[in-house]
């Protein structure tokens, strides 16, 4: 996944975020796909502070109404290589 916006980080400011599949492929028609990407908003917003008002998950892309207290661009970040890595990993595309 990508993002084509740079983050500055300013405290809880709400951002409203795409993130894309590369060649946008229709990764996210697999329910189980789906679930990993759930199941890591879940993880971030317990343990990293993410604060996720509002979600759509697209076939090919999410969009997010986020905030976070310092360090938005980072939390995405891992976020995106988290959950790519587990799709790859897990054969789920």
């Amino acid at each position: 996944m990508r993002s084509r916006y740079k983050f500055g980080d300013s405290q809880n400011q709400l951002y409203f975020v795409t993130l894309t599949v590369i060649a946008k492929i229709p990764v996210f028609t697999n329910s189980r796909n789906m679930d990993t990407l759930i199941d890591n908003f879940e993880f971030y917003r317990k343990n990293e502070g993410l604060k996720i008002f509002y979600y759509v998950i697209m076939d090919n892309h999410v969009h997010m109404i986020i905030s976070h207290e310092d360090h938005v661009g980072m939390i995405l970040k891992n976020y995106k290589s988290y959950t790519a890595g587990k799709i790859l990993i897990d054969g789920k595309i």
